[in-house]
C-alpha cells in the first residue's frame, strides 16, 4: 500500500492499494507531479495530489534474486527508464505510460539504472555487462525525489549558501 501523510498535520491524505505481491522498489516523484512507483510485472503513477492511478505499465518482469524489484530514473525529457529480469531495458513516457523503445540484454538486469549530465543511461545486467544508451535526455530529471544529498547534482554535499 502505498500512503502519503500531509507534512503539516502528519494525517494520511491518501491511500492506494497496489496488488499482493507487487514488490515496490523506491519510488519517485517526476516534475509533473507524478509518483512512480516500479513494482514486480508492472510500473505504477499516481497523482500525488489525490493518489489516482494515472497508468499502469505492464512488462513481463518478475522478481529477480540478486536484485528484487528494481527502481527507475527520470529524464529530463519525462520519460521513465528501468530494466527488468525479463531482460530489457525500458524507456516509457512519463505522462501516458506508452513504451517509447526498449533494449535487449543478455541476462537480467540487475542494476538501478543512471542518468548522466548529457543524457546517457547506464544500467547493469547480470552476466556482468554494463549498457550505455543515449536516451534522447539531456540529463536527469529535476525532480524533487529522491535527490541524493538534498541537492540536484546528487553529489551528497550541500548546495552552497547564496
Amino acid at each position: 500500500m502505498v500512503i502519503a501523510i500531509d507534512k503539516e498535520s502528519g494525517r494520511k491524505k491518501w491511500d492506494f492499494l497496489l496488488p499482493a505481491g507487487a514488490g515496490v522498489c523506491a519510488p519517485i516523484i517526476t516534475s509533473g507531479g507524478n509518483i512512480i512507483i516500479p513494482a514486480i510485472g508492472s510500473i505504477y503513477a499516481l497523482s500525488q495530489n489525490t493518489g489516482d492511478l494515472k497508468w499502469n505499465f505492464k512488462h513481463r518482469g518478475g522478481y529477480n534474486y540478486k536484485a528484487g524489484p528494481l527502481s527507475a530514473a527520470v529524464g529530463d525529457n519525462g520519460n521513465i527508464y528501468f530494466g527488468s529480469s525479463d531482460r530489457f531495458i525500458y524507456a516509457i513516457e512519463g505522462k501516458t505510460g506508452n513504451k517509447v523503445w526498449t533494449v535487449r540484454t543478455g541476462a537480467p538486469v540487475v542494476s538501478a539504472p543512471l542518468i548522466s549530465n548529457d543524457g546517457t543511461l547506464y544500467i547493469g545486467s547480470d552476466d556482468g555487462r554494463l549498457y550505455a544508451i543515449a536516451t534522447g535526455s539531456s540529463g536527469p530529471a529535476k525532480s524533487p525525489w529522491p535527490m541524493y544529498g538534498q541537492n540536484a547534482q546528487r553529489t551528497n554535499r550541500a548546495p552552497a549558501a547564496k
